[in-house]
């Protein structure tokens, strides 16, 4: 049997505890580019970089 979606939608497993950062930059292209790579299972990925510069 294949399962195409979980049953349930997955929560977060962790969150960040900080106030949204008024000088943030959305970057909506790149978090959908980063959500298609992540669907499929087993998919996984790492985000590296200075953050918050």
């Amino acid at each position: 049997m294949v399962i195409d979606q979980p049953a349930r939608p997955r929560e977060p497993f962790s969150t960040v505890p900080f106030a949204p950062d008024p000088d943030f930059v959305d970057r909506p292209e790149i978090v959908a580019w980063v959500r298609d790579k992540c669907a499929g299972p087993g998919a996984r990925a790492a985000l590296v970089g200075l953050g918050g510069v």
